[in-house]
């Protein structure tokens, strides 16, 4: 076995070969069997093995008698350092080898594991069959743990020579330098992404700010601070559209910026242990490729966020060391109450960060805002939106509703507005055609599959060919439905707007539109029917 791999060894597995050796000393055994690396997994309190070992009652008080009744001849035993048997070689290796086909950087107690699953000598098989374990079971529960981290390939080729011309072969098909970022993150410098993305308007001040801060030497890690809606995310989606478009300083010229989904990152981790291999993976690429500016959005969730069993190696503790070396460059956005109470109550990671106040746009700047993003809900909902149902969405917003903040709702004002227009659309006459069509070539895949599986590959081609035909019609049928539903169905006026406060509030929507001036006269008309009695007063006020 090739020591390069034990670099890759995690500390869990490092500690369970330790465990072995010196349990095989201590009974003074010449040799580490594959049986001393189970009751060692079985011992290592806070591993994903010793997890899933207990679930399945395979416990060191289990393991204990079937550990002291190997019998070994007195010339072999003695004082002498226990050796790897062959046995326990062979399953480190297939450990490491479990480790690079379901591409992960590090090897630890999980893939050894399913390599003693995989691999069980006699001693092994005794144990087994004896306290009546469930291979496949736990070969399944294992296995799901190593899929729902294998997303991303990160074992690297230090013991490639070892493996089969297959698995090289697989490890040609992975290009992509940050699997894990790829899959854990967006890269909000990607063409396709800024095709989906709002125009930035009115926040040039603050993309400049965050300039000047990522370019400093030390301390370059803003954090957005502002209220939920003021567009903290838009204004980090400019900085990453001005690099696209080279209009940057050149220190910043071919940089990226990755949006990190930390909930994906924390999904699907079981046992202790596979957050942290997550979280490091991410940042072990961060550091190889310095062009990557890594964006955490609600930052102050990396407070405990992977944190199990009173652990203090939550994301925050891991990313701290790559953020004090000047390893890793990241943005942040939060609310100014969220970092007072997260962030600042930590001095180590408060310190790393350089805050930029968001603040709420004015009504003039979140009209240019609204007349800025406008083109794109014009081309989603197929209606044209009005400069007063603009204006009106921004006004009433500020007036009506008090929990939100501009622009965020002024755009959600037009935005449902818009909507109503199109679920009064009546239905595509194509759509049924569209859902026949669709479903006819699902079935025909299907049985295309069944019939390669089958090697029947004659009728299978004959399905291949239908299943050619049925794509270019769907194409053709998408097309004329796109072309169909294009059609504007009317402008958004002032007074849709209206409507979607007034469902909102229960205010009628005759007020909402009335003038103010208006509005005032009527006052004591209105005053004297809620209150009885204070003619004088009501006409003072």
């Amino acid at each position: 076995m090739a020591l390069d791999i034990l670099n890759k060894f995690t500390t869990h597995l490092k500690n369970t070969l330790v465990r072995a050796i010196n349990l095989s000393i201590r009974l003074k055994h010449p040799k580490v069997l594959p049986l001393h690396l189970l009751m060692s997994l079985a011992e290592q309190s806070g591993s994903v093995a010793n997890e899933i070992l207990t679930q399945h009652t395979i416990t060191a008080e289990v393991l204990q008698p079937w550990i002291e009744q190997l019998d070994w001849p007195k010339n072999q035993r003695g004082f002498n350092l226990p050796q790897l048997s062959p046995e326990a070689i062979r399953v480190l290796e297939h450990a490491a080898v479990v480790a690079f086909e379901h591409q992960h950087k590090y090897i630890g107690t999980e893939h050894l594991l399913l390599s003693l699953v995989e691999l069980p000598d006699h001693h092994l098989e005794q144990v087994y069959t004896n306290k009546k374990v469930n291979l496949t079971q736990l070969r399944k529960q294992t296995l799901n743990v190593l899929k729902s981290t294998s997303r991303f390939p990160d074992l690297t080729a230090l013991f490639q020579e070892e493996l089969t011309e297959v698995e090289q072969l697989k490890q040609t098909e992975r290009t992509s330098a940050t699997p894990a970022l790829d899959f854990f993150s967006t890269n909000l410098t990607d063409t396709t992404i800024q095709k989906t993305i709002d125009p930035v308007v009115g926040r040039g001040e603050e993309i400049d700010r965050l300039i000047h801060i990522l370019s400093r030497r030390t301390k370059n890690n803003p954090v957005l601070l502002g209220e939920p809606g003021v567009g903290k995310t838009a204004i980090v989606e400019g900085l990453a559209k001005r690099i696209l478009e080279r209009q940057v300083p050149s220190v910043l010229l071919d940089k990226k910026i990755y949006r990190l989904d930390l909930g994906l990152v924390v999904a699907g981790t079981m046992y202790r242990g596979e957050f942290e291999a997550r979280f490091k993976q991410i940042i072990e690429e961060l550091k190889d490729n310095l062009n990557i500016i890594l964006f955490i959005d609600e930052i102050h969730t990396i407070i405990g966020a992977g944190g199990t069993g009173g652990s203090a190696m939550d994301a925050a503790n891991i990313l701290k060391p790559g953020l004090a070396r000047g390893e890793i460059r990241c943005i942040g956005a939060t609310t100014l109450q969220e970092y007072q109470k997260h962030i600042e109550s930590d001095a180590a990671l408060e310190r790393r960060f350089q805050p930029i106040i968001v603040e709420e746009p004015s009504l003039t700047d979140a009209i240019n805002v609204l007349k800025g993003v406008k083109s794109n809900y014009e081309a989603f909902h197929h209606v044209a939106i009005s400069d007063e149902a603009i204006e009106a969405a921004v006004k009433l917003s500020v007036r009506y509703i008090q929990d939100k903040f501009l622009p965020d709702k002024a755009i959600d004002l037009i935005d449902e507005a818009a909507a109503r227009f199109r679920v009064r659309r009546p239905n595509n006459p194509l759509d049924d055609a569209l859902h026949d069509l669709r479903t006819n070539l699902k079935t025909t895949q299907q049985k295309k599959l069944a019939l390669v599986k089958e090697e029947r590959f004659e009728e299978a081609i004959t399905y291949k060919k239908k299943e050619t035909d049925l794509k270019t019609q769907l194409q053709q049928l998408e097309q004329r439905a796109t072309q169909s539903e294009a059609k504007q169905l009317g402008t958004l006026q002032a007074e849709d707007i209206a409507t979607v406060i007034a469902r909102i509030t229960k205010v009628p929507v005759q007020e909402l539109l009335a003038p103010e001036k208006k509005q005032l006269l009527q006052l004591k008309e209105l005053l004297n029917e809620h209150v009885v009695g204070q003619d004088e007063a009501t006409a003072t006020v």
